[in-house]
C-alpha cells in the first residue's frame, strides 16, 4: 500500500474520531430539580444558573425536572443526573440508599446557610400551637421534602400527635398547594418551607410553630463526574456571587440568596437524626 493511500486513510480514520469527539462534547449535562414548584417557575428559576454554568464550562447543560421527589431521588442515585439540585432530606435519603455523592455546594440565603419551615394556619384560625391541632385535617406537600413533611412530621411526634390517629392528613405534592389549601380552608394547618411563608403571609396565612434550623439546599454531582468537571463546577458556584450577573442568577433561585458555600455530610447530622428517627417508628 502506498504512502499516500495510508495519508487518505489516516484522514479519514482522523476525520470519523474528530466528528465523535465533537458529538460527545455536545452531549449535554443533565440539570436535576425536584418538583417542588410547577415546571414553569422551575424553568424561570434555574435557567439562568445553568446558562452561566455553561459558559463556565464550556458544555451544553440540560435542564430535568423530576415528576416527583421519589424519581428525582433515584435518578441521582443511579447517577442518570449529572449534577442536582437536592432538599436536605431527599439528600440523606438519597444517600442512605444508594451511598455518597460528590457534593459542590450549598445555598447562603442572607448570609445563612441554614432554613427553617413554618406550621402554618389560616391567619383567622383559633390555633396557636401544635397541640391544638388534634382532631384537624392537615396538610404535607411531598413525603420526601424536607419542610413540608419529614421536619414537620417529627416535630407532631415530638409533641404527642400520631399522623393518621390523631389527625387527618393528606399530601399535596408542594409548597404552595399546602399554602393554598389552608388559605382556601381545606385543611386547618399545614407545613411548607420559610420562602413560600413568606410569599404568601401577607394573603393571609399565620406561623404556630417553626422547625429546628437545617442546613441548605446543595448542589450535588453523580459519582462519576471527571474530578475537572467537579472542579470547574464547583469553582463557578462559589464565584457566582462576585460576577456580574451573579446577584440576578441567584435572586432568581431563591430570593435573599447571596451565595453557594462550602458543605459536607456533617453539616446535615442533625437532619439525619431526625430522618433515623422517623425510619426506626417506620416512616420514609
Amino acid at each position: 500500500m502506498t504512502r499516500q493511500r495510508y495519508n487518505f486513510i489516516g484522514t479519514i480514520v482522523a476525520i470519523f474520531f474528530g466528528v465523535i469527539s465533537s458529538v460527545e462534547a455536545e452531549v449535554p449535562l443533565i440539570f436535576g430539580v425536584h418538583p417542588y414548584m410547577s415546571n414553569a417557575k422551575l424553568e424561570q428559576k434555574f435557567t439562568p444558573l445553568i446558562h452561566y454554568l455553561e459558559a463556565k464550562t464550556g458544555q451544553p447543560i440540560e435542564l430535568k425536572i423530576g415528576r416527583n421527589y421519589t424519581e428525582h431521588i433515584d435518578a441521582i442515585g443511579n447517577d442518570r443526573i449529572d449534577i442536582a439540585y437536592i432538599g436536605p432530606a431527599p439528600f440523606i435519603s438519597m444517600v442512605n440508599k444508594y451511598g455518597k455523592k460528590n457534593i459542590l455546594a450549598k445555598l447562603e440565603i442572607n448570609g445563612d446557610s441554614h432554613f427553617r419551615g413554618r406550621i402554618i394556619a389560616h391567619q383567622e384560625s383559633k390555633l396557636k400551637s401544635l397541640a391544638e391541632l388534634k382532631g384537624r385535617h392537615f396538610a404535607f406537600g411531598d413525603e420526601s421534602s424536607t419542610m413540608s413533611h419529614l421536619v414537620p412530621r417529627y416535630m407532631l411526634i415530638q409533641a404527642g400527635i400520631t399522623v393518621g390517629k390523631d389527625i387527618q392528613h393528606s399530601f399535596l405534592n408542594s409548597h404552595e398547594n399546602v399554602a393554598l389549601g389552608v388559605l382556601v380552608g381545606d385543611f386547618d394547618a399545614g407545613a411548607i418551607k420559610d420562602e413560600v411563608f413568606i410569599k404568601f403571609q401577607s394573603r393571609g396565612i399565620k406561623e404556630i410553630a417553626s422547625t429546628p434550623p437545617i442546613s441548605s439546599h446543595l448542589i450535588i454531582t453523580r459519582t462519576d463526574l471527571p474530578d475537572a468537571t467537579n472542579r470547574i463546577l464547583q469553582e463557578a458556584l462559589f464565584s457566582l456571587k462576585d460576577s456580574p450577573s451573579g446577584e440576578q442568577i441567584m435572586g432568581s433561585i431563591r430570593s435573599g440568596m447571596s451565595a453557594f458555600v462550602p458543605a459536607d455530610e456533617e453539616d446535615y447530622a442533625n437532619l439525619k437524626t431526625i430522618i433515623d428517627s422517623l425510619n426506626q417508628a417506620g416512616i420514609h
